[in-house]
């Protein structure tokens, strides 16, 4: 590795805190305050004061011979504070692969669309705002060349009832569905509970492989997640009997991750946040979900490139789901 390309990696190691915007700790009526405050995603910007992230990062292996590009979204009013993301970096920087997040220059659907081109994987948590269809267009591009992409949105924080059961009806990110949607994949509104088998309290529920990549990773442990469906794909990791869905109080197995083609889906980022991936069936899931996003191949690499009229291509045909 060059020494240029070793600062790279240093670089991308560090993780950008603090520096919310204003309101951001309003609370909408009924809900509760969390220890934990969500960081605005322009945070993340180079200008902003940057804490390095610690050099422990678990058990994460992260598979894969080739560097790749991994671009994190922050132009879509994501909520991506440090605890959900420096566990991911730091496993990736120290895999040798360059993490990079999107400027304010990419709210534009052609300039959001030329820094995508450079990526190979893009992730995507949490969007508050909606991508516009050229952007679509571009994502859309983009996996049907090859490029992985990693969707993962965490319920609202939950209101309860007089009774003090579980009433949230938080629907999901404002940004998420049309962009879930192009795959066949949807977020269910409330989030899954289990008050009979739970971790440390009902919010946090079991799940076991379903298929695919995960099919070799053990009881998984998934805090505030919601319960995502695929048509025509994979459900990776799907909960134990008994548990249920706060919009609806129906008990079943709902999938918290999913696979359709180059696109992953999860119901939660407490499964690689800071304080979850250290459960080692989680490190083990993160270990196969970060090694599956940079195994792929981008082909064309320059994906999702201008058609002559300038607009941007939708791709061509897409790869099978799996």
């Amino acid at each position: 590795m060059s020494a240029a390309r070793s600062i790279a990696v240093a670089l991308v190691a560090a993780v950008v805190v603090v520096g919310s915007a204003a309101g951001a700790g309003l609370l909408g009526v009924g809900q509760q305050s969390t220890p934990e405050q969500s960081v605005e995603a322009s945070a993340y910007s180079p200008d902003e004061r940057v804490v390095i992230a610690d050099e422990e990062t678990g058990q994460i292996e992260v598979g894969g011979d080739e560097s790749k590009v991994v671009l994190i979204d922050t132009v879509h009013g994501n909520d991506i504070g440090e605890d959900k993301l420096s566990a991911m970096v730091s496993a990736l920087s120290a895999a040798g692969h360059e993490v990079r997040f999107t400027d304010r220059d990419a709210r534009r659907g052609s300039e959001f669309n030329a820094t995508l081109r450079q990526a190979d994987v893009f992730v995507v948590i949490s969007p508050e705002r909606p991508f516009t269809q050229a952007q679509l267009n571009g994502v859309d591009a983009f996996t049907d060349a090859g490029g992985r992409l990693l969707l993962a949105d965490d319920p609202q924080t939950p209101s309860f009832s007089f009774f003090g059961f579980p009433g949230d009806r938080g629907s999901s990110a404002p940004g998420m569905a049309a962009l879930a949607s192009q795959s066949g994949i949807s977020f269910q509104d409330g989030y899954v509970y289990n008050t009979g088998t739970y971790d440390s309290n009902y919010r946090s529920v079991y799940a076991t492989p379903g298929g695919g990549f995960a099919s070799d990773v053990e009881q998984t442990t998934f805090r505030n997640t919601r319960a995502v469906t695929v048509r025509d794909g994979t459900r990776l990791l799907v909960t134990g009997e008994g548990a249920e869905l706060s919009t609806t109080r129906d008990s079943g197995q709902y999938a918290v991750a999913v696979r359709s083609g180059n696109v992953v889906a999860v119901g939660s980022t407490s499964v690689f946040a800071t304080d979850g991936y250290q459960n080692e069936a989680n490190e083990e899931f993160t270990s196969a979900l970060l090694t599956f996003l940079v195994t792929g191949d981008k082909r064309p690499s320059n994906a999702p490139a201008p058609s002559e009229d300038g607009r941007e291509r939708t791709g061509g045909e897409r790869p099978p789901r799996a």
